[in-house]
């Protein structure tokens, strides 16, 4: 159900400290004086301010959010709650802001060179990880490739080069006209590991110093630097009330609850921000992968639902704030990926047969894809919802047997791993997931969807050529959605990153 909440208003200036994470976390500025870049002059756009900040900070900032952080895999996000502790632990080299200007991270200068086929970055002189460690070029590019981000993103090892201690450089099959955004991929952020430490070690404000068994972070200024700043504490509140979470007095809560945004609107000392619009939900149906459902390659007209529809969806079904899925996408604009292609041609689907039953599957854990599986499932599943069906993708003698009576149409609500496993197979006869409306490398993002399928199309007729990842052609958007900050009056300020990330905004 969509509902309107208003967004704080008046751009402010700050310096920005950081982000925001997932489990109790204890944090306080870190790293010494920083001497800001020549090509970082300018402030955040004012845009991309949603709070301004106060005049002074309080001594501890309080956040709150829903799940724990999985260290495991860090830097590269693999969770919301993720996405929030690692933005203000780990940098990259550089910064992408709301409005789409490229601002220095790691990186002081970047240089085209070859018609943009190799790129140049210079180090900030002043960047040194948590444990004192200097940042050079070489420990930029082991770090890459030990946690296999280099690989992720195209960059083999023949293209990368170091060649001064606070240089390198990245060859590239195709020329960039500018700067590419894959170096603002939370999964390229510079990390190195420590023997006896769980969690990589990184460069950013902010760093770890307590962590134990009951999910307790605590990063703190280092003792080089003469700076001051608040502590944040993060607090995972999974399983709570979000109202009791309000009540407790949390500086920052990001939710897409209803009752937790319908209880703040009536504190006095609370504001309601709206996020951007950060997650598109998608239906993909593995019979219109290989062809048996009605062709056509444009997701807004032969397959896809038309807005009507997307507009009932967002407004009936989904109990968060939604709108009708809306582009541009970034799988639309996929013409320069060959190089993350598979060469080998997506397997056929694995089909449950004999069975008078069809499944729209989505994972239990996520409360907007089983609105809209229920949703598609009680209007496909009508007499007349053969015209839904086949807008979807599904084989037209399946539509056709589901409308008659003879196919019984259900969802499908899967643990996270049965729902990998599942999707990767293609044995059901549709799939409800999330997908990020926005990515630093839509090529590398494309190619990860197509491995957890594995049968989804990749390649096919396209004017842009015979190798270009289809999943145009295989995806129909149904909602976008967002998340709002629940933020304390007065003790914080809130900016926002390219990819619809909020940052605190600290004096």
């Amino acid at each position: 159900m969509s509902a309107e909440y208003r967004v704080q208003g008046p751009a402010g200036k700050g310096h920005s400290a950081g982000i925001l994470g997932s489990l109790l976390v204890l944090l306080v500025t870190a790293c010494g004086t920083t001497s800001v870049p020549t090509v970082d002059a300018a402030p955040l756009a004012g845009e991309c301010v949603l709070v301004p900040a106060p005049a002074s900070a309080a001594d501890t900032i309080r956040v709150a959010l829903s799940h724990g952080v999985d260290f495991s895999h860090a830097p590269t996000p693999h969770s919301y709650s993720d996405r929030l502790l690692y933005r203000q632990l780990y940098q990259t080299l550089i910064r992408v802001d709301c409005m789409g200007r490229v601002l220095s991270g790691l990186a002081q200068s970047w240089k085209r060179k070859d018609e943009g086929l190799r790129w140049s970055f210079v180090l900030r002189r002043d960047a040194r990880f948590w444990d004192d460690t200097p940042l050079t070029a070489a420990l930029v590019i082991a770090g890459w490739r030990a946690t296999g981000a280099a690989e992720r993103h195209g960059l083999e090892p023949d293209s990368l080069f170091v060649t001064g201690e606070r240089e390198l450089e990245v060859v590239f099959t195709r020329p960039h006209r500018s700067v590419p955004s894959l170096f603002a991929s939370p999964d390229l952020a510079v990390v190195k590991w420590s023997e006896g430490v769980t969690w990589p070690i990184g460069t950013g404000p902010y760093r770890i110093v307590e962590y134990d068994s009951r999910r307790v972070f605590a990063v703190a200024f280092s003792e080089r630097g003469t700076g001051s700043g608040p502590a944040i504490e993060f607090r995972v509140v999974q399983g709570r009330d979000p109202r009791d979470v309000i009540d407790d007095r949390f500086d920052l809560l990001v939710t897409s609850d209803a009752r937790a945004l319908d209880y703040a609107v009536t504190q006095p000392d609370r504001d309601l921000v709206a996020l951007p619009w950060d997650v598109t939900y998608v239906v993909a149906t593995p019979t219109r992968t290989t062809g048996e459902g009605r062709p056509g390659t444009d997701p807004w007209n032969e397959i896809g639902l038309p807005l009507e529809t997307r507009e009932a969806l967002a407004r009936d079904a989904v109990r968060a704030e939604a709108r009708a899925a809306t582009p541009p996408l970034w799988w639309d604009e996929l013409d320069q990926c060959e190089a993350f292609l598979d060469e080998n041609e997506p397997r056929a689907p694995t089909r449950r047969s004999g069975s008078n039953t069809a499944h729209v599957a989505f994972e239990a854990s996520d409360a907007v894809a089983r609105d809209l599986a229920e949703r598609l499932v009680a209007l496909g599943g009508a007499p007349n919802g053969r015209e839904l069906l086949l807008r979807l993708g599904v084989d037209p003698a399946l539509a056709a047997s589901v409308s008659t009576g003879g196919t019984r149409l259900q969802t499908a609500a899967l643990d996270a791993e049965s729902f990998r496993q599942a999707l990767l197979a293609g044995q059901n006869m549709a799939y409800v997931l999330s997908l990020p409306r926005l990515t630093a490398n839509p090529c590398r993002s494309a190619a990860d969807l197509a491995t957890r399928t594995g049968w989804i199309v990749r390649r096919g007729s396209s004017p842009v050529g015979p190798s270009q990842l289809q999943l145009s052609r295989s995806l129909v958007p149904l909602v976008d959605t967002r998340r709002q900050a629940i933020v304390y009056r007065g003790r914080i300020g809130l900016a926002i990153d390219r990819d619809g990330t909020p940052v605190l905004y600290l004096p």
